[in-house]
């Protein structure tokens, strides 16, 4: 279960973490339909786009410096805002170390 963990935050973790990881059979206690697998894995490259911005976005409002995210380099603009306009949240070794504090 992800439940606690903060990359829940993001709203297409469970899309993301299903693309990554095909071998993965249930995810949060529900099993992977193969729709649901197949959707993931056409979308992951939008999904870890929106996932980068988010964390770099994150990092930016907790005052740290964005270009430390570790991740591969994503323009800004290749995401796409979603249609009601809500703010995603992504997780980085920064942000840990931030909350740890």
């Amino acid at each position: 279960y992800m439940t606690g963990n903060p990359c829940v935050e993001f709203e297409h973790y469970r899309a993301f973490i299903i693309g990554t990881l095909p071998q993965i059979k249930r995810l949060d206690g529900k099993m992977i339909t193969a729709t649901e697998r197949i959707q993931a894995q056409q979308d992951l490259a939008e999904t870890r786009a929106r996932l980068v911005v988010a964390a770099k976005d994150r990092v930016r409002q907790r005052g740290g410096n964005p270009d430390l995210v570790d991740a591969e380099d994503v323009p800004e603009d290749a995401v796409n805002s979603d249609e009601e306009g809500e703010d995603y949240y992504g997780y980085s070794p920064e942000i840990r170390l931030s909350d740890y504090h």
